[in-house]
This record gives C-alpha cells, structure tokens and sequence, in this order.
C-alpha cells in the first residue's frame, strides 16, 4: 500500500483453529456491509471492498479490506468515509453485542452481523477488532474501532437469531412474557421449527387446551431442554415465563412457537 493509503482492518484472535466457512463469512460480512453503506449514503458513488491478506499467524488472522471507490476520491475524503462506515456498522451490530436489537435492521443484515460474530461466538475465548486505518510505513494510526469478544459474540448470535426468528414470524401473533406449563413432554432433541416434538403445553392466556411447542431458537430449546432432562424437580411442577409466536389454524391457536425463556420457577401447588 501507498503512504497515507485510507483501509478497513478486521483482526480476529482465536484460541482454536477456526471452521473455515465461519471465517469466511467473517471477511465477507464487512465487504457486504460496505458496499450496502455506499449505496444508502452515496448512491452517487460505485463502491466495493476488495479483500487483502496482510498476515496470518498463530493466534490471529488479520484481514485490511482495500476500498476502491469510483470516482476516485481524495485521501482524506475517503478516510473520513471509512470512518463514518465503521461507526455506523458498530452502532448497528452494538445493539446485539448487548443482547438489544436494531429495529431498522433486514435479514440480508442479520445475515451479516451473524457472519462477523460466529467465528468468535464459537470460540472459547476469542476477539475481534474491526477498525478504520491509515497505512504509514512505519506505523499504521487506528481510527474508529468495534471490538467484542466471545461472551459478547455469543449475546449478539443469540440475539440475531431471535430477531431472525421475529422477522420470518412476523405473520404470526405474538405473545410476550407469558407464562406456560408441560402437559406433555419428550426427551428428544427435536430440529428447531419442527412440529414433531411430541411436546405440549398450556398457556392460560391464551387457550386452556394443550398445545403442541415448536422451538424457533436454539437457546430456548436448550434452556427448556436442560429442564426436562437435567433438573431434579418435576418439569410438570415448573412455569416457564416466555415469548412465543401463535400458529394459528381454522382461526384457533394450534401451536406454540417458543422464541425465548425469560424465567422458570417452581408452581405453588
């Protein structure tokens, strides 16, 4: 690169090998990003990021994404919009990394943000800095920076997914923080979204009638799951306060869609 040259850098540390799809999406998920911030905020500009590996070594992968804008803008303007795209792009993913979501955000963004904190939210104890840069042969300068690490990574996963889960249900009523019980349940490890789990329950607030559980996030499936399996007290003793979609059939609710677990407690008998 050229002195004074404007670029993106991801750097991602892993204490383990990284699945290679994983770190893949990882790279293309900020190019994707970048070229959807030039068309919404300078149309008039053809952009994309072309991706360079600088180096790669034990412990860390760092990747600079190379702009290359036309028309061709001055360096400092290009500097300046760099620095706008990694703050917008950290404001947009910061939501997740809280465990919040961005009201504004689409599926193909999700997908993106899912892509940047995978490889990380899968490791043990990793990180990842993505930051606006300029290159100077003796010392490249930092600018704006995103930096999360593994607990926060696995809070935006599970929160990405929920959203996803919001977004493809949004035909479906939706019920928060209400409170249901087993009426039947089944040691399997159903797939998430399968009507075959040969779970029921009842939510009060909504039918009196036993209803079959889906799982729509893996979290909840997993919480519920440990419950059913793991705990020594009775799961027909307990009360799960929720979040769950309604699937409905002839006009009547058929189903429930678990999406979240707030609490569980013990049912004063």
């Amino acid at each position: 690169m050229q002195e004074g040259t404007p670029f993106i850098e991801l750097k991602i540390c892993l204490k383990k090998p990284a699945e290679l799809f994983a770190l893949v999406n990882a790279f293309t998920a900020i190019g994707n990003q970048f070229n959807a911030y030039i068309a919404r905020e300078h149309p008039n500009l053809a952009g994309e990021a072309q991706l360079f590996v600088k180096e790669i070594r034990k412990g860390s992968t760092i990747v600079e994404l190379i702009p290359v804008i036309l028309p061709l803008l001055e360096t400092m303007d290009k500097a300046l919009l760099i620095d706008d795209f990694i703050q917008r792009y950290g404001g947009k993913l910061g939501h997740y990394l809280i465990g919040e979501k961005d009201p504004e955000a689409s599926k193909s963004d999700l997908n993106d943000f899912l892509g940047s904190v995978q490889v990380i939210a899968g490791d043990e104890n990793g990180n990842s800095t993505i930051s606006s840069a300029i290159y100077h042969e003796t010392k490249t300068t930092k600018r704006a920076e995103v930096f999360f690490d593994t607990v926060s990574a696995k809070k935006a996963e599970n929160s990405i997914e929920q959203h996803k889960t919001d977004l493809e249900l949004i035909a479906y009523e939706r019920h928060e923080r209400v409170m249901m019980r087993f009426y039947q349940s089944n040691l399997k490890d159903p797939p998430l979204g399968s009507k075959r789990t040969g779970e029921r329950g009842v939510i009060e607030k909504i039918s009196k009638k036993p209803l079959a559980i889906i799982y729509e996030t893996s979290l909840a499936k997993e919480r519920i799951k440990h419950e059913t399996r793991d705990d020594l007290h009775n799961l027909y003793n307990k009360g799960f306060i929720v979040d769950c979609f309604v699937e409905m059939s002839n006009g009547k609710p058929a189903a429930y869609r678990v999406s979240h677990v707030h609490d569980i407690f013990i049912i004063d008998e």
